[in-house]
C-alpha cells in the first residue's frame, strides 16, 4: 500500500456567499502534495471561485481553505501565491517579455534563479511545455469522459 501524501490543499466545508447568493460551497476537497486535480462543471458552478479561494483572491465566508495546513486567511497573500506556484495570467503578464521571462519572474523575485545559473534554460522550458501538453491531454480526456456521463 502506498502511503498517503501530505495534504497540500484542504477545503473544509468552504463557501463563498455574496449579496445573499452562494457562489461556491459548501465544498470539501483534499489535494495531496504532488497531486493534480481538475475541477469540472458547467459555467457558474464555482470552479473559478474555488481556485480563487486557494490563492486568496477571495476569502471564504464560511468553512476554511488551508494550504500546507494553514488557513489561507493566515497567509500573506503574496507569500501564499509564491509558495503555491501561482502563475500570473493575462493583465499580470509583461507583454514586452518572452514567455520564458514571464515564467522566471517569481523565481527571480524569490532568489531561486541564482541557483539555476541566472535563467531558466531552454531544456527546462521545453520540459515545462511538455508537462503542460501532458496536462492538457489529461484534462481533455477527463473532461470528455465527464461530459459523456452527463448525457
Amino acid at each position: 500500500m502506498v502511503p498517503a501524501s501530505p495534504l497540500a490543499i484542504q477545503l473544509r466545508d468552504v463557501q463563498v456567499v455574496r449579496d445573499g447568493r452562494r457562489l461556491v460551497g459548501p465544498l470539501s476537497l483534499d489535494v495531496g502534495a504532488g497531486e493534480r486535480v481538475a475541477l469540472l462543471g458547467r459555467s457558474g458552478a464555482g470552479k473559478t471561485t474555488a481556485l480563487r479561494l486557494i490563492n486568496r483572491l477571495v476569502d471564504p465566508t464560511g468553512g476554511a481553505a488551508l494550504v500546507e495546513g494553514r488557513p489561507t486567511t493566515d497567509w500573506d497573500p503574496v507569500r501564499l501565491r509564491r509558495t503555491i506556484g501561482y502563475m500570473v495570467q493575462e493583465t499580470g503578464l509583461f507583454p514586452h517579455f518572452t514567455v520564458a521571462r514571464n515564467v522566471e519572474i517569481v523565481p527571480w523575485l524569490e532568489g531561486w534563479l541564482a541557483a539555476l545559473g541566472g535563467t531558466i534554460d531552454e531544456a527546462a522550458m521545453q520540459h515545462m511545455n511538455y508537462l503542460v501538453d501532458v496536462e492538457k491531454r489529461a484534462v481533455r480526456d477527463v473532461a470528455a469522459e465527464w461530459l459523456a456521463r452527463q448525457r
